[in-house]
């Protein structure tokens, strides 16, 4: 049992992300990210159904992300699907097969809810109180718009444009030509005025962007030197759709900043970018990575609250896997706080926590290596909440 660390997968339509994080003052800081380039949303076929080697593409990717959770506290863990399995007609069958190979189980989520989540991710990178913000996450197969003030959500949109979907269906032959663009920007456009009239009337002060292909875009930016900070403005949005029709072909995108993953869809997620940015009469875009995650990861700690995990029993599980001696582990506590009671402290409770927990858990190390057992034990002691 991995005691004070929590650990959030998002499934999304283009990749697979594993994100774990120990809790402290309240807050996740992120120990360890996984991440497997899936294409989930790429292998729908015309009837609406996943292909074969696509769902196998994502039960080898969840087998890795199991064999990472293996020993965690349910409570720890949240795991969320999001477009492709909520439209795919055998979705049944694929999130059956996922859930035995990572031993936890997903909740596919609306589109209002992702929305959310990322909201709130971007709010904890963000914590702005006084003015209305716009957040932006063009996903895989879906694309969602929320507009809220501080904390609070006032308006959520989720709309079936993203850089798997839309670069399968007008960049299929991989080239990349005006005509093309023009035709993929003009089919998000006619989605996204649906919601026009509906957000601008919020006059938001601040636009953020949280998605794989934002932040590849924002990466061109810095990286091509369109913008000091990489944030996405009209300006520099052109300069990378022009960077695409000299290339004339996917395969030949060599962009600086841009990523190998990201390449093969960057034409379909740039146009529902250059779409949204007209539509919405946007100016300056600000790039937030991992924001859904953050969101669902705050909401496992405020969740945590109403399930504590038993310390005590996880102690004991991590002593009996090692197979600790617990007699002596005890004997070592108490000569811990035998000596402490020697000291003039103002608190005593969180010093002999530590001493029973090093006193409990010393040997550990071993499990490692003999060789600089204390320096793997104490690791382990410092990553326990």
């Amino acid at each position: 049992m991995y005691l004070g660390v929590i650990a959030v997968a998002d499934l999304g339509s283009n990749s697979f992300k594993l994100e774990l994080a120990q809790i402290k003052s309240g807050r996740p800081v992120t120990t360890e990210t996984l991440k497997e380039s899936v294409r989930l949303g790429g292998g729908i076929t015309k009837s609406g159904m996943l292909s074969k080697s696509a769902m196998k593409r994502g039960w080898d990717a969840l087998s890795k992300f199991g064999s990472r959770l293996r020993g965690f506290d349910p409570h720890s863990v949240k795991i969320i699907a999001t477009q492709t399995l909520r439209t795919a007609k055998n979705a049944d069958e694929f999130l059956r097969q996922a859930e035995e190979q990572l031993g936890f189980p997903i909740e596919v989520i609306s589109g209002r809810e992702e929305a959310e989540l990322t909201y709130l991710g971007v709010h904890q990178v963000f914590p702005i109180e006084d003015e209305t913000n716009l957040v932006i996450d063009i996903g895989g197969a879906s694309t969602e718009l929320v507009v809220g003030k501080g904390a609070q959500i006032l308006d959520v949109s989720s709309e079936c444009v993203g850089s798997v979907s839309w670069t399968k269906k007008y960049f299929s032959t991989g080239e990349l030509t005006t005509a093309r663009f023009k035709k993929a920007v003009d089919a998000a456009e006619v989605l996204f005025k649906k919601d026009r009239a509906r957000f601008k009337k919020y006059r938001w002060q601040l636009v953020f962007g949280s998605s794989g292909i934002i932040s590849a875009v924002s990466l061109i930016n810095k990286a091509s030197g369109y913008t000091t900070s990489g944030a996405i403005t009209p300006e520099s949005l052109t300069a990378v759709y022009e960077s695409c029709i000299a290339a004339k072909h996917i395969k030949e995108l060599r962009l600086p900043g841009l990523k190998e993953d990201r390449r093969d869809i960057l034409a379909g997620g740039l146009s529902a970018l250059i779409a949204l940015m007209r539509v919405f009469e946007i100016q300056q875009i600000a790039a937030v990575s991992g924001a859904t995650r953050r969101g669902a990861l705050k909401t496992l700690i405020d969740d945590q609250s109403d399930h504590p995990i038993d310390r005590t029993a996880g102690l004991r599980e991590i002593q009996q896997r090692y197979d600790v001696d617990v007699t002596h582990a005890k004997r070592i506590a108490k000569i811990g706080n035998y000596l402490l009671d020697g000291l003039a402290l103002d608190e005593r409770a969180p010093v002999a926590r530590m001493i029973d927990d090093a006193a409990a858990l010393h040997e550990i190390g071993f499990a490692v290596s003999r060789i600089n057992m204390p320096r793997h034990s104490a690791y382990i002691l410092e990553n326990l909440n």
